[in-house]
């Protein structure tokens, strides 16, 4: 009889240690999971974020979901927006607002009001443009904190109160019919000041060619 109540004992000692444990290693597998989904959405949002943004730069009335302008908003379209963008500040909030918006839609950690995420500390965005001369980048960063409602009990996996959760993607602001009008534009003038020059952009281009195919003569004869 002692015997079988020691090993009772015992198992009741060991269960008390294990439960425990085993019970944490499913909840933080399961937040693993969450987390993991929540991060592969973020990425996904910054990078739609960031490509419907480029698409829609050159017009900020332009739809954020399929690019459509209306015919009322095409007198908007400012021709000179890549020398000066008075409107920049208004494409970033409507970048943000589309992020914003998504979140809220499509987001697991949600609080009782599906209102915001769940116990959400601190969602930042940040939309930021670059001017390369020749074209322009637009990139944008989704960082989303998030306080576990456990508190500290998963701190022994490594896992602190608060996780972030961040990504970032960059797009091209790209259009093509500038491009090809400022290209035309730029030989055109390049031809007219050479022609005022007695034609010495011409002859230096000749020089350059021929040392050129002079170059290549070389190679091809090894």
């Amino acid at each position: 009889m002692y015997n079988l109540k020691s090993k009772k004992g015992s198992t009741t000692v060991e269960a008390a240690l294990i439960i425990p444990i085993i019970f944490l290693s499913i909840i933080t597998l399961i937040y693993v999971s969450i987390f993991l989904y929540e991060q592969a959405y973020i990425k996904s949002l910054a990078d739609r974020a960031a490509e419907r943004g480029a698409a829609i730069w050159k017009n900020p009335e332009s739809d954020m979901y399929i690019s459509l302008v209306k015919l009322e908003h095409f007198k908007d379209n400012d021709p000179y927006w890549k020398v000066i963008d008075y409107k920049e500040k208004s494409k970033k909030e409507k970048v943000e607002n589309y992020i914003k918006n998504s979140l809220k839609q499509y987001s697991i950690l949600q609080s009782g009001d599906k209102k915001v995420p769940m116990n959400t500390t601190d969602i930042q965005f940040d939309v930021e443009v670059k001017n390369y001369l020749v074209y322009k980048k637009l990139t944008v960063t989704v960082k989303k904190n998030f306080k576990l409602p456990i508190g500290n009990i998963l701190s022994i996996f490594g896992i602190g109160n608060t996780v972030s959760i961040q990504a970032k993607s960059e797009a091209l602001i790209n259009d093509p019919s500038e491009f090809i009008r400022n290209t035309d534009f730029a030989i055109d003038m390049g031809k007219r000041i050479d022609n005022l020059t007695g034609n010495n952009f011409e002859k230096i281009k000749d020089k350059v060619n021929n040392f050129l195919d002079g170059i290549k003569s070389k190679f091809s004869k090894n």
